[in-house]
């Protein structure tokens, strides 16, 4: 039978709650019911659920980067106010909130199927091998997340002494939970990680099954960890993996009218098409900031087309918001990491080399001269802002904006909403999500 826990972590679970799934299509996820994984069918199932219930941090940070303008008139624009305002002292209580139960149920689903996955029966040795190397994976892009939302940026002070979240690995009913230090998080995301790519066989799955961990996402997953942690080597290492896998872009100098976006699933970009990055319960009510817009080029540049479609309100993205448009990873992506940590390593002709790789396949002959002149004219100390600014523009609304923000320079953020301004400041400590206050009402220890 099913087996409910109250945890201290401040949620009430349901736990080992296995489901049924049709792994067929990640667009048709459809649950039907059953209890206690037993066969690599069972595990498999449970993980599918557990990919299905991934959280949406990413998409609700959008509100809070300088991406957006929030309409004041939209239907949904109370329970984003607080959010878009930074006012995390006082929000409203219909204010949506930053998940935290949701991080957790799908840790305590893949940290049954990390324990008990290799008893599973009527599988294949390489079959339950891959599961299980999805399932580290997937718990390490879990404490990724927790740890780069409610938990200070990696060095900024000291990993071994700021606290984090709370480790779990298992379930204790005994144990009180306590945040772990970011040090802590972070040697877990990197153990799960080398667990997970030492237990993965399928380089990249078919469309339509590349919601799940594959080698190339796996390694693209590692880049962008050791990109957070500034630890160039192992990003360039981990992004040089990746694209011997699949360096493959969409030339938007050679789109038809049905081409297939970098953002869709079904892309040759698109290694990962887990998340939501950007979804209804914000898009009818946000539009494309100014800001957002005057960063690409009006004419020169292929993308403001494709990403962007003007309204009778302004600019509204076309990412997201439907099912066959979730994308966690691209390709693109991989080129940006490693543009990124060729730079900091002051390889600085290799890093445009790199960037100017991506920009061909985006800009239109013309302005890609005039980019490529100006990019090799660029001062080395110019170069990183250059990458930074290259990652607002090809990464819009996918969820990386305000994670980019709080790794990099945490600049100021100043707006104007009806009739107010609000600033956060640089270095500010709301560039650090608080918990969630229900958390923190049932485990009093996440803030004591």
């Amino acid at each position: 039978m099913k087996k409910i826990y109250n945890v201290s972590l401040g949620l009430t679970i349901a736990l080992l709650a296995l489901v049924n799934v049709s792994c067929d299509d990640f667009l048709d996820i459809q649950p039907v019911g059953k209890v206690i994984p037993e066969t690599y069918s069972d595990f498999r199932g449970m993980l599918t659920a557990s990919y299905e219930a991934m959280p949406g941090n990413r998409s609700l940070s959008t509100v809070r980067a300088d991406e957006v303008t929030l309409d004041p008139y939209g239907n949904s624009a109370g329970s984003l106010k607080d959010i878009y305002t930074w006012n995390d002292a006082t929000p409203d209580p219909s204010t949506q909130q930053f998940p935290w139960q949701a991080f957790y149920k799908v840790i305590f689903n893949v940290n049954h199927i990390i324990n008990e996955g290799a008893t599973a029966t009527e599988g294949e040795e390489d079959q339950i091998n891959q599961l299980l190397g999805e399932s580290y994976l997937l718990r390490a892009y879990m404490y990724f997340y927790l740890v780069n939302t409610y938990a200070e940026q990696y060095g900024l002070h000291d990993p071994a002494t700021q606290k984090a979240v709370p480790i779990v690995l298992d379930v204790d009913l005994e144990r009180e939970y306590f945040p772990n230090t970011v040090e802590d998080v972070y040697k877990l995301v990197i153990s799960d990680l080398e667990a997970g790519m030492a237990l993965l066989n399928v380089d990249e799955y078919e469309k339509g099954l590349n919601y799940r961990f594959s080698k190339v996402s796996a390694y693209g997953f590692a880049a962008r960890v050791y990109q957070f942690m500034n630890k160039w080597d192992e990003a360039l290492s981990y992004a040089n993996k990746a694209l011997a896998l699949n360096d493959q872009l969409v030339d938007f100098n050679a789109l038809g009218e049905d081409a297939v976006m970098p953002f869709n699933y079904k892309s040759e970009e698109n290694v990962l098409a887990l998340e939501q990055t950007y979804s209804n319960l914000i898009a009818f009510d946000v539009m494309v900031s100014d800001k957002m817009i005057n960063a690409y080029d009006q004419a020169g540049d292929l993308r403001l087309a494709k990403f962007f479609e003007e309204s009778w309100s302004g600019y509204k993205p076309t990412l997201g918001k439907k099912a066959e448009k979730k994308v966690s990873m691209r390709t693109a992506e991989f080129y940006l990491i490693k543009a990124e940590a060729l730079a900091n390593n002051k390889k600085y002709k290799d890093a445009k080399e790199v960037l100017l790789q991506l920009l061909a396949k985006r800009l239109t002959p013309a302005y890609y001269q005039e980019r490529e002149t100006a990019l090799n004219k660029t001062a080395d100390a110019d170069l990183l802002p250059e990458i930074w600014e290259e990652r607002f523009r090809e990464l819009a609304f996918q969820g990386f904006r305000w994670y980019d923000l709080r790794r990099t320079t945490r600049p100021e953020i100043t707006r104007e909403y009806e009739g107010e301004t609000y600033v956060l400041s640089k270095d500010d400590a709301r560039y650090t999500i608080r918990f969630p206050q229900e958390a923190v009402e049932n485990n009093p220890n996440l803030v004591n």
